[in-house]
């Protein structure tokens, strides 16, 4: 719920609403500070466990901090990697991770590393003026996307989320015993669970925009678009009924490299085809792709490595276009 209290739901200047989800990053329930915390357990030396802290300190400050940029705090996030070590990996892992585009290994948590991502690329979509994404406020929402959608989140949403919880509490002291009655009102915990429970159910219906982040790894450069829009088609079923963004994270792709190191020239054709194909009754507002910085589409140099792709309707028929800027 963090976000929902800051006026015009954070502004669209970053780190915006995602403030205080970056505040949490490292201590609250979540992958990554799981990670962090099963690491400093395990650590075998006191030295080791600091300069991992440290790392993941300089990692999260960078990303709270607009002045850095998203590249950069990527980097950030790759360094806990690095500073963690990999001492379960075998060479041939070790040789593959070191490769542009090679997959993580470390001892620290990859899957919390990975978790980043959605913030990461949330601060690199903000770069390029698609600040709408926001962290989803709810944990217990039976279904939980990534992001929300400031532009879509109204004040009236909010009211009637807030109320909805509200609404709930009252008809649950209703119900219960007088013994049960009075450990409601003695234990907050049992009170915002059934508020928080009610709210998050209650939000996901009112959103007509979601936005879910997926990561596309280790494919060959031909299976890349078709992976994209199976990911894609996945959101879009998963969400059906709302209007979907789907984020799709590339990084980790040596195929999108060339001998030299270089990022590949790609066709935004070959990527858009597949997309256009899916199911017209799946809704979709865009296709955010993270490519490495640099890459080639259409002989256009992408600097960011972003592209953008937007769901366009013309004559009942749906298709992606790749929005240049």
């Amino acid at each position: 719920m963090s976000w929902f209290d800051e006026k015009l739901h954070g502004g669209a200047t970053w780190p915006g609403g995602w403030t205080a989800d970056i505040q949490e990053l490292k201590n609250g329930r979540n992958p990554f500070a799981k990670g962090l915390r099963d690491f400093l357990a395990s650590a075998p030396t006191t030295d080791l466990k600091k300069a991992v802290e440290a790392a993941c300190d300089a990692y999260l400050k960078s990303l709270a901090d607009p002045k850095v940029s998203a590249e950069e705090t990527y980097l950030a996030s790759r360094e806990i990697a690095k500073v963690a070590g990999a001492t379960r990996a075998t060479e041939r892992e070790l040789a593959r991770s070191a490769m542009p585009g090679g997959p993580l290994v470390s001892d620290f948590s990859v899957s919390g590393l990975r978790y980043t991502l959605e913030y990461t690329d949330a601060k690199r979509l903000w770069e390029i003026r698609h600040s709408d994404l926001l962290p989803w406020p709810y944990e217990a929402s039976a279904k939980k996307p990534d992001y929300a959608s400031r532009q879509h989140t109204t004040a009236d949403m909010v009211k009637r989320t807030r109320k909805a919880g509200q609404e709930e509490v009252k008809a649950a002291v209703r119900k219960a015993s007088e013994k049960a009655n009075k450990q409601l009102g003695k234990h907050d915990v049992a009170e915002s669970t059934i508020r928080t429970l009610k709210e998050a159910a209650t939000f996901y219906d009112l959103s007509t925009h979601v936005g879910d982040h997926v990561r596309v790894t280790d494919r060959a450069l031909s299976q890349i678009p078709q992976q994209i829009a199976a990911d894609v088609r996945d959101k879009g079923d998963t969400y059906h009924g709302k209007i979907v963004r789907v984020v799709v994270n590339l990084r980790e792709n040596t195929s999108l490299y060339d001998g030299s190191g270089n990022p590949v020239s790609i066709s935004s054709k070959d990527i858009t085809s597949p997309l256009d194909a899916l199911d017209e009754k799946l809704s979709f507002s865009y296709v955010n792709l993270i490519f490495p910085p640099e890459i080639v589409v259409d002989d256009h140099v992408v600097e960011t490595g972003v592209v953008n792709l937007a769901a366009e309707s013309s004559g009942g028929k749906r298709t992606f276009t790749w929005l240049r800027y």
